[in-house]
């Protein structure tokens, strides 16, 4: 598995499972954000490397949150480290 995040918002059965599956077969690791982790914990459970994470991306303190931990916190999807900047971090 190669050290590539992808982060696929707005996670359902649809194109958003879909989108999160191409990512997973191409060796990402793959961040489902959703508002609610119902169907993206069941599916995080199918694809290797994958996190489900609760977020409302109408909710800026959500956003940064979410950010903010994939971008520190959650060293197994280290390559995000890589791509943040300073305006991750809740608060900024």
């Amino acid at each position: 598995m190669s050290n590539l995040v992808g982060a696929v918002v707005g996670v359902g059965p649809g194109n958003g499972a879909a989108i999160a599956r191409r990512f997973a077969e191409a060796g990402y690791k793959v961040a489902l954000l959703a508002r609610t982790l119902d169907f993206t914990s069941a599916l995080a459970g199918e694809l290797d490397g994958a996190i489900a994470v609760a977020c409302d991306v109408t909710s800026e303190a959500d956003v940064q949150a979410v950010a903010y931990h994939l971008c520190t916190q959650d060293r197994s999807h280290g390559h995000l480290r890589r791509k943040c900047g300073h305006s991750a971090r809740p608060g900024k």
